[in-house]
């Protein structure tokens, strides 16, 4: 998204993926991604879709926003303000947790 790859190549290769692991066996968690506003109101729209769709198409546990708490939030992002810090991945790696425990309850 940040490369601003067309929406369409990035759902047909989370497919694939996703594809792959079910075929493999894995229980997967889909942790979606959303497109910042200025990547412009179409692209976004499209991008953000793509994580919902899929989770309903293989119907997999979906966690809607990877980044939720950490997105924007100057103290839990290193200073190109994209990658999260140590802080910010013990917020997502806590927001995480309840969908990493719905997989295993589904063994």
């Amino acid at each position: 998204m940040l490369r601003a790859i067309d929406p369409k190549l990035t759902k047909q290769n989370l497919n694939n993926m996703i594809e792959n692991m079910l075929q493999n066996g894995s229980k997967v968690i889909l942790a979606g991604m959303r497109s910042p506003d200025n990547m412009g109101k179409n692209y976004q729209q499209k991008f953000d879709l793509i994580y919902k769709e899929l989770a309903e198409e293989h119907d997999v546990i979906f966690m809607p926003f990877l980044l939720e708490g950490v997105a924007l939030e100057k103290d839990y992002l290193q200073s190109d303000y994209k990658h999260p810090t140590a802080l910010g991945v013990n917020i997502m790696a806590s927001n995480l947790y309840p969908y990493i425990l719905q997989a295993i309850r589904l063994l």
